[in-house]
């Protein structure tokens, strides 16, 4: 069984998003918290969008090129579907979401992106991109304010820094506990994230 789940934590901190990929499934992450500086404009706005039915996608920073670089992509995979009859593969959705931001390099959307799928193997994956399109493919991945803080959370989870034991996969429960509590460990911490 294939499962891509999005998970939306309210009250969490602003700017962070957070994703793995394991056997079968892929997580992606975030708050719903809008913010400039030390103010909140709102409270439910939602930082992630379904690509298709085995890719997500969350990005952060600048509000508007959030919402014109999700228009763009939406238009892209329409243009895809069309042309190919097929929906696009988890591999090409990341690769096309690379080109669309270097193809805006000189003046480029002010937003981090994070890109979580499936492959046509049942693996799930994570792509974490920078403003120009440079990413890299990873089995979990987070994004924004509070990523510095999790960070080391996330390492001894998920790769086993500092332990004896060996490390097991984990299920989709398991994986969705540990985010959880990532996010909350943020938000307590990070002077930005209230």
């Amino acid at each position: 069984m294939l499962a891509l789940q999005s998970v939306i934590i309210p009250g969490s901190p602003p700017n962070l998003l957070l994703g793995y990929g394991g056997k079968g499934f892929a997580i992606i992450a975030s708050d719903t918290r809008l913010s400039q500086g030390y103010s909140i404009l709102s409270r439910n706005t939602s930082k992630l969008c379904e690509i298709n039915e085995n890719v997500m996608l969350g990005t952060i920073g600048c509000y508007a090129d959030n919402i014109a670089l999700k228009k763009r992509i939406q238009v892209q995979m329409k243009h895809y579907e069309f042309e190919q009859e097929r929906t696009m593969p988890a591999s090409a959705c990341a690769s096309m979401l690379s080109k669309i931001l270097y193809s805006k390099r000189f003046f480029p959307y002010y937003c981090f992106n994070l890109l979580a799928g499936i492959d046509e193997n049942g693996q799930g994956w994570c792509w974490n991109y920078d403003a120009i399109g440079s990413f890299k493919p990873s089995r979990f991945s987070q994004v924004g304010t509070g990523s510095s803080l999790i960070a080391p959370v996330l390492d001894q989870q998920f790769v086993g820094y500092n332990t004896t034991g060996e490390q097991k996969e984990r299920s989709i429960e398991e994986v969705q506990d540990i985010i959880i509590d990532c996010f909350n460990c943020a938000a307590e911490r990070d002077m930005f994230t209230g």
